[in-house]
Formats: C-alpha cells, structure tokens, sequence
C-alpha cells in the first residue's frame, strides 16, 4: 500500500545500545544541559555577530544554517568594539547573561534585512545562511536565533530540506563525532573532534567539552551556564538519546492510500472506540495528532528481520510478492534462516519467477521495532482463534477490550491501531481501559530496575505483603483503590488497612458467635 519507505531523517539514537529507537522507547526525564551563547561573525560586516543559543554544544560542529522568526523585531547593539544582532524582546535577558553593561542599541535589523545576510560558521571553514523559522523560533528563551543543524533535529531537518540543506550528521554509531561525505573534508569540523564522545559520563561529555574549549580560544564564547529542562532518555539504558539523521525505514503517517489521509483516519477511528477514563482519548488522539513518522527499523543483532534486499547501487528492493515468500520461509524455518542465509541464496528462493526489475546484491541487516510484534496481536491472536469471536457482525480481529497501563497510549494501544487501521481498515479494540501504575511512598513508580539499585526494601512485591499482613488485608486494600490514578503502596497504607480489617473482622465474628444458634424458623422475628 506504499506506507513504508527508506530515508535519511534524524531519529532519537541509544549510544549504549547502538540502534535507533521510536518514540515509545523514549522516556522524559529532568537533565542537566550545557546552555551556551555563542558568536555567529556576518560575513561583509566587520565586528558585527550574530547571538545563537543552544544547550547542545555537540551539535555546533553540524551546524549549516540559522532561524530566525519573520514576525520578531531584532536589535542591533553596541558593546565595547563589537556588535550584535539578538531579539529585541530578549535582549535584557541576553545583555544580563553575557554581561554587556553599558550597550548602545544602534538600529532595528528587519527580517528582510536577516534574509541578505551570511555569517562564517565559528569554527569550521564554511559559511551559512538565515531562513525564517517562525514555527518554532521563540521569545520565552534564547537570543531569537536558532542554530540549526539538519541532521541533528525534526525541525531542523525540514528547515534543511525546505531550503536544499544536506542532511549533515557527523556522528557516528558509538556516538563519536567523524568525517562524512556530505561535505569536503576542508568544510569539516578539525582532526582535533574526530573521534569525541558525545555520551555523558559522571554528568560530562568529552564533546561538549572539547567544543566549548575551541569556542573558547577562538573568543566565540560569550556565555556559558547550566540549563535544567526535561529530555529524552532511553528506555533501557536510561542514557541521553541524541538526534542522528541516518538511513532507517520508517512507515508515513500521512499517506494517503485510499484518498484521506492516514493519520485523519486514525483520528476518526478513536473517537469511535470507548476510552476508559474517558480523558483517555484526548492523551492518545494528541500523541497520533502530533506523532512523526514511525522509524520501524533498529540495528540489533537479533529480532524479526527486514525483508528488503538492495540492488548494486544500495537502491533497496522492497517488494510485497518477495515478502510474503519471505514470510512463507519463516513460517517453515524459523527467522533464523534470514541471518543464516547469505543473500544470493535468499534472493534466488523468494524472486518472483516474472521479476523485471534490479537484481539483489545484498540484503538488509535491519530488524523490525519489536512494538510490530505487539502492535499485531490482533491478527496473531484474536483474529487466528475462531472461537474469540463473538458474533457475525464483529470483525474477527476485534477485542473487546484491551487493558492496560496509562503510558500505553504512546506505545501499545497506538502502534495496535495504526497497524490494525492500515491492515484492516479499523482498530483492533472496541473499548480501552487504562490503569495507573502502583508507586511508592515518594510517588515514584515501582520496577524492576528500581528494585535493583536499592530504592527501596526487596522486594517490594504482593507476596512480601501477603507474607506481612495476609491475603485478605491485601485482597481488601485492592479493592479500595481507584485504578484509573496512580496507587501508592507502602506499608504505612496496607497497615491502616489492615487496621479496618480487624475491625471488620472482629464485629462479622461477634455477629457470627452470637447468631450461632440461630434458627431461621424457630427465632424469626415475625414482620
């Protein structure tokens, strides 16, 4: 149906685990970033600069282009024996940050006049243009100029593409910076960076650090602070991620394949399932509303391969007849016999005998998004077992309900739907019931990986309460909470509850020894 295609656009990369990951795999945490204001110099206009804020130094070495938003008045100011250019709404807050006592405002710098200019890139050998970028260029931070770097960032990257930009990454798997052949070497970042690692270790990274340290010495510091903000981390190693435009297969959500548009047809069909709580739909229909493509491919050593093959020039081939014979493979052999078999033996078992079209040299070394894996339980399960089906008129594929936890709307609920949509023509539930996550005393949730490093007693689990207090106090405890919030567990709860019950238990007892004898037909008291 044409959904999935090949391309190179910035995806959130795991630098421990080495694989790019979808937004489900991607938590939001508190961190620590390097904020930086640094000097653009505008070519043709000696002395005079350009103010650029960012809080990912690492990423200047790619910069090729700055934003700024058409609708700003920018000022231009005298301090000392040089000038800059910032926002004028911003400029106190810059003045006071880069402390410029005493600056002069010289004139008023349009967005016409932003347009004509070029500036030299601070400490690589090319130069570089501004462009309108009033989607996302704001006035609550910053200087009103956003460095922009296309392989580095969603909104840079179609700034860069908008604008016939490279889509320039110079990092490479392990996270270290490298040369590529996007640009002439002489363009490129020095010898000096090749091989700096971004990851952060005990709160610093080695290139941020070697980058503040060029722009330094070349006097294009002009200020340099910590900046707290919520940012990506990987969900298993709970790094940093980092922004990496590299060739991955992804699937469009806003194809078209039957005229309407894939994304509106998935919107269409969650206001047609039952949410429970019912604030349920407003949190998934904003993750699809505002969800990119989904990067489907990662770059793990096992997992349900990529049928797709690539031709001698690393065209990739990916046909829906070659797959299904694929499939067909699998389903006698096993996924092994794709990393088992090299790809000219594959090639000649699952070529269509009527094949036209370029020969396969090599095959993907790509495995699926394991999110596929679960996102297709419908046809796996539901839709295999005839005896799940309910009625003639519900279609096989369709659960009455999934159930599940309140963060699922950005992973298992949505990849169900959009899979199950594009497959089916319709979600794969009628109802979704989501429930909060049990949570300690601090509110924090409780898990597995937290349970390892000591945060509180081990183990924090159903039967150490059991053991404690017994069944019933926890069976009770249970049935008093609210499962669409969050619960808080600590002992400090069950016991209160377990004082209830011996309440409870102790007058059901009186009652009980009291009524021991009691005879419905000889004792009853006449109405």
């Amino acid at each position: 149906k044409g959904f999935v295609y090949r391309g190179k656009k910035p995806v959130y990369w795991s630098i421990p685990a080495r694989t790019a990951l979808a937004e489900a795999e991607v938590e939001y945490k508190d961190h620590v970033s390097n904020s930086i204001y640094v000097k653009f110099p505008v070519i043709g206009h000696p002395g005079v600069s350009i103010v650029i804020w960012t809080t990912t130094p690492w990423t200047l070495p790619a910069n090729l282009a700055v934003a700024y938003n058409s609708t700003f008045d920018y000022a231009m100011v005298r301090v000392g024996e040089e000038a800059f250019i910032v926002s004028a709404l911003l400029l106190d807050t810059v003045a006071a940050k880069c402390g410029w006592s005493g600056f002069e405002i010289i004139r008023t710098v349009t967005a016409a006049d932003l347009a004509k200019l070029e500036f030299q890139h601070p400490f690589c050998n090319r130069t570089g243009r501004l462009f309108a970028g009033d989607a996302f260029v704001t006035n609550d931070t910053g200087s009103g100029f956003v460095h922009i770097a296309p392989g580095h960032g969603q909104e840079d990257y179609q700034l860069g593409l908008a604008n016939g930009l490279p889509i320039y990454s110079p990092v490479d798997d392990d996270g270290r910076f490298a040369h590529t052949n996007d640009l002439p070497i002489d363009q490129q970042m020095d010898q000096g960076l090749v091989g700096k690692s971004i990851l952060e270790k005990n709160g610093r990274s080695e290139a941020n650090e070697a980058v503040l340290e060029i722009l330094g010495a070349r006097n294009a510091l002009l200020h340099r602070e910590d900046y707290s903000h919520s940012y990506p981390h990987c969900w298993r190693s709970k790094t940093p991620v980092i922004f990496r435009a590299m060739d991955q297969w992804f699937v469009r959500i806003d194809h078209e394949p039957d005229g309407g548009s894939f994304r509106q047809q998935a919107i269409a069909e969650i206001d047609r399932v039952a949410w429970i709580p019912d604030w349920g739909i407003n949190r998934i229909r904003g993750a699809v509303e505002s969800r990119p493509d989904w990067c489907i491919s990662r770059q793990r050593s096992w997992g349900v391969p990529i049928p797709a093959f690539y031709d001698g020039d690393q065209n990739p081939i990916l046909d829906a007849r070659v797959i299904r014979r694929v499939a067909d493979l699998v389903a006698e052999h096993g996924s092994n016999i794709w990393f088992e078999q090299n790809a000219r033996t594959l090639w000649r078992r699952v070529r269509p005998e009527d094949w036209s079209g370029p020969e396969a040299e090599s095959k993907s070394a790509d495995t699926l998004d394991v999110w596929i894996d679960s996102g297709s339980s419908s046809r796996a399960v539901t839709a295999a077992r005839s005896e799940l089906k309910q009625s003639n008129d519900s279609p096989a594929f369709q659960a009455d309900m999934y159930l599940e936890g309140s963060d699922q709307h950005r992973g298992w609920f949505q990849s169900s739907l959009l899979l199950s949509l594009a497959g089916n023509g319709a979600a794969p539930y009628r109802t979704v019931l989501t429930h909060g996550f049990m949570v300690d005393a601090d509110r924090e949730k409780i898990s597995k990986s937290k349970q390892g490093q000591g945060g509180y007693e081990k183990p924090q689990t159903a039967d150490a309460y059991v053991k404690n207090y017994g069944a019933d106090v926890v069976r009770l405890w249970v049935a008093s909470q609210d499962f669409r919030n969050d619960i808080v567990v600590s002992d400090e709860r069950v016991k209160k509850v377990s004082e209830t019950y011996r309440g409870l238990r102790n007058a059901l007892r009186y009652q009980l020894s009291n009524l021991y004898d009691f005879d419905p037909a000889k004792h009853a008291v006449p109405d």
